[in-house]
């Protein structure tokens, strides 16, 4: 038996969330239109190399990196035939960009044919988990694209009062961790 010995690295670790108050505009997503996801508060990232307010993380060095994205949003009138989804963008050197993880929750089936809008109420949740290769300075954020609510449908956060109360049922609902495999 030999023993097995991990390189003497410190491996690159984030763990961030969004905690602010509810219906603000950056956390509201329009329908059928790719935004960016921002304003993060950040709990860890021993390399400083995650930018809370635009929401990238920009690798230290070539490596894979394991990104995880749960998101919740408001309890509202989900469309029949509506979708969310998520995607891990992948920024080069050069400034081109590639999605490079797209996960996508279809709500196909939700809905009746009892109302004109083919809608009913619900809270929209769920996760995206990619392994992505990076490159040293090469950025990697998350966008969100909903087509489930004809409008801006908002993320579940805290009221204004319960932003700082831990205890507050609406919060820990919107994380990103980052890492290094």
């Amino acid at each position: 038996w030999f023993q097995l010995k991990t390189p003497d690295i410190e491996k690159t670790n984030v763990v961030a969330r969004i905690r602010a108050a509810a219906f603000q505009a950056q956390y509201q997503f329009p329908y059928n239109t790719d935004k960016k996801v921002t304003q993060f508060e950040e709990f860890t990232d021993n390399k400083n190399a995650f930018d809370p307010s635009s929401g990238e993380f920009t690798a230290p060095r070539n490596g894979i990196y394991l990104l995880t994205f749960t998101y919740d949003m408001v309890r509202y009138w989900v469309l029949k035939g509506g979708v969310i989804e998520v995607d891990f963008v992948k920024i080069t050197e050069t400034g081109a960009t590639s999605v490079e993880k797209r996960c996508v929750r279809s709500l196909a089936s939700y809905g009746d044919n009892s109302g004109v809008t083919y809608a009913r109420q619900s809270q929209i949740g769920g996760s995206c988990v990619g392994a992505i290769p990076l490159t040293t300075n090469e950025k990697v954020y998350a966008t969100i694209r909903q087509t489930t609510y004809n409008g801006n449908l908002s993320m579940r956060l805290p009221s204004s009062t319960a932003v700082n109360d831990l205890s507050n049922p609406e919060q820990g609902f919107n994380h990103l961790t980052i890492t290094e495999q």
